[in-house]
């Protein structure tokens, strides 16, 4: 068992996510090996990711605040706060932020990328 404190995790800007930036919770550089948990900051008027397909990992992705618009397989959903996504391995996905304000949400990979 692991106690994680609030600055505890790397700070990184996710490849291919612009106006992203990302706090590794729980991941491969702490004592997880099958999952990883960060929380990430998107910024408004379009901060976001490019379509990207994860073949074998599955992502949840829960909202605290603001809202984010995600595209799939011709699907287009906005989940707003308290609302989640999942998005199935091998399923491609973008996300953007199309509000006026930061937009952040807690997000879940297994296995990690």
């Amino acid at each position: 068992m692991k106690l994680i404190t609030e600055n505890e995790g790397k700070v990184f800007n996710p490849p291919l996510h612009a106006g992203v930036t990302s706090r590794e919770i729980v991941g491969v550089d702490m004592p997880a090996q099958h999952v990883a948990f960060h929380m990430s900051t998107i910024t408004p008027e379009g901060g976001g990711s490019e379509l990207d397909t994860h073949s074998i990992s599955e992502q949840i992705f829960y909202v605290l605040s603001g809202q984010v618009k995600f595209l799939g397989r011709g699907t287009e959903v906005i989940a707003r706060t308290g609302q989640a996504v999942f998005i199935p391995a091998g399923e491609p996905h973008a996300s953007i932020n199309e509000g006026d304000v930061d937009a952040v949400c807690l997000v879940v990979t297994a296995p990690p990328l």
